[in-house]
This record gives structure tokens, C-alpha cells and sequence, in this order.
């Protein structure tokens, strides 16, 4: 994959708010970019911070967060539950010149709050990227590169605020699409919250007897049931209405299959099958058309 393209400093500092997957792989990013003359980051342990630094991933870390009062632009890379608070805790020691976004992939609940407190200043973000690893460690300066991104502005919100986030995410090789916080959440219940829900209820079904049976199949539809399980249960909670609705869709897909094979219904059971095929192909083809990208 070629490097991100540099340009020139957009930032004097960029502070990042959590270095695990997420930030760290961001401040690599952003440092290849030349999108900030230097990358700082907070969080609550400083010798993992320490380490971050040492591996060039940051240029410093702190556990202060009035360490950021001269940032520009703060992203804010903490488990949505904690994205509230964290943004708060931010803004009480930047400037009004500060921007602020977040990497949350719940939105409502947090746009709600923080979009109605500083309409100027922060806007909600989802780059869509990830992965089942967790910790700095596993940073990936391409993590971003090639992935879409939502930005989910409000009606308040700074027209300037909204274009600094948009072209942040740009620049970093990311394909952004704005769309409204509810959308978004109504969207990631089914694309990716149930299937963590459905991967997560199929592992725990596997016992010691059947795992050495387990071949490609099982490992492909379970791949994101490693995901951790505090940072998952904060995501379905705070998208919980949406999440239980594709639930109850999802049981009565299941529930369509069992009656076609208690009755013996080939006819209703193939269909069930090429309906699914169908969606698998509706799905490569938004990738093959270089709509997203594919995440290994």
C-alpha cells in the first residue's frame, strides 16, 4: 500500500485522547501525513505512554490533561462510554480555537450531549476501522487508509469545525460521508453490532468436544468474537434500541429456517440460503466498486 501522501503541518499539535489501536495507529497516521508539527497523547497509565513514545508512535504523553491546552485538534479515541466525560474533562482546558471529534461508533448519545454544550467545537466522527487486536502495540499506520469515515454534524455546529474534521479524515486517506448521528446508529446496529452480537452467541455455543471439528467456516463467522468484552457491552448499551430491534430480526431470519426444516420445506430453505447469497454478493460488490475497503 503506497504512503499517505505528506503535506504540510495543519496542526502545531494534534493531542489524542487514548492510545490504544485506535489512537496510536492515528498518531502514526497523522505524523506520516505532516497533518501536526507533533502528536501528544493522554491517558492514565504513564509508562505505557512512556512506550508509546519510545516506539515513535507519539511524541509525548501525559497523564494531565492540561497538557492539551495548546492542541488545535483533539480526537478523542476512549470507549463510548467514557467519550462524554473525556470530551468535557478536553474542553475545560483548551481554547475556543481547539476542535475536538471523536472515533466513537455510537453517536447519538454522545452528539446529543456534547453537539448541544460546544456546537462550535466538537463534531461527532466514526472512522470505520478496527480491529479484534487491541493496545498501542498493534498500531497500523495504514489502519485508516482506504476505510470510510462518518462525520455526523448537527444543525449548531461550526460550519469551520465541521470542514477542519472532514478534511482531517481526508487527508488521511479516509473516504468521508457525512449523515446524521441517528442514521449512523441505526446503520452500525446492522452492519456491525449484530454481527458482533451473532458471532459472539455462535463461539459460545462451541464445547471442547466440537472444537477440534471446527474448520474454516466457524472461524471466518466468529473472527469478532475476540472483541473485548467491557468495550462491547459499552457499545450495545448505548446503541441498545437499535441493536435489539436487528436482534429480533435476526431471530425471526433464524426462526424462518427452523420452521422450513421442521417441515421439511426444501423449496422455503433454498430460498431462505439464496436470499443470503444474495446479500453476500450485494456486499463484495460495494468493495469491488472501491465503495469501502476490505478489513483482513
Amino acid at each position: 500500500m503506497p504512503p499517505i501522501e505528506s503535506t504540510s503541518p495543519t496542526f502545531d499539535t494534534l493531542a489524542i485522547v487514548g492510545v490504544g489501536l485506535m489512537g496510536g495507529s492515528l498518531a502514526l497516521a497523522a505524523k506520516q501525513s505532516g497533518l501536526a508539527k507533533r502528536v501528544i497523547g493522554l491517558g492514565r497509565t504513564q509508562s505505557k505512554l512512556d512506550s508509546a513514545v519510545e516506539l515513535g508512535i507519539l511524541d509525548a504523553g501525559t497523564t494531565s490533561v492540561a497538557e492539551l491546552a495548546e492542541a488545535q485538534f483533539i480526537v478523542v479515541c476512549t470507549p463510548v462510554d467514557r467519550i462524554v466525560a473525556d470530551v468535557q474533562s478536553v474542553m475545560n482546558v483548551v481554547g475556543d480555537h481547539a476542535v475536538v471529534t471523536d472515533v466513537g461508533s455510537v453517536k447519538q448519545p454522545v452528539c446529543d450531549v456534547l453537539g448541544t454544550q460546544f456546537p462550535r467545537q466538537f463534531v461527532g466522527s466514526h472512522p470505520l476501522a478496527g480491529s479484534e487486536k487491541g493496545g498501542f502495540q498493534h498500531s497500523e499506520v495504514d489502519l485508516y487508509r482506504g476505510r470510510k469515515c462518518v462525520v455526523t454534524p448537527l444543525s449548531d455546529n461550526s460550519l469551520q469545525a465541521v470542514q477542519v474534521v472532514e478534511q482531517f479524515w481526508t487527508t488521511l486517506g479516509m473516504d468521508v460521508q457525512c449523515m446524521s448521528a441517528e442514521e449512523h446508529d441505526r446503520i452500525l446496529a446492522v452492519t456491525s453490532h449484530l454481527p458482533h452480537v451473532a458471532a459472539a452467541a455462535l463461539a459460545s455455543l462451541l464445547t471442547e468436544h466440537e472444537a477440534p471439528f471446527a474448520a474454516t467456516g466457524f472461524r471466518d463467522t466468529t473472527r469478532v468474537a475476540h472483541g473485548e468484552a467491557d468495550l462491547w457491552t459499552a457499545i450495545l448499551q448505548q446503541n441498545s434500541g437499535h441493536v435489539g430491534q436487528e436482534i429480533g430480526r435476526l431471530i425471526n431470519e433464524l426462526s424462518q429456517y427452523k420452521q422450513a426444516l421442521e417441515t421439511n420445506d426444501a423449496e422455503n430453505l433454498r430460498s431462505l440460503l439464496e436470499s443470503g447469497c444474495a446479500g453476500r454478493r450485494l456486499f463484495e460488490s460495494v468493495f469491488k466498486n472501491g465503495r469501502n475497503a476490505w478489513t483482513s
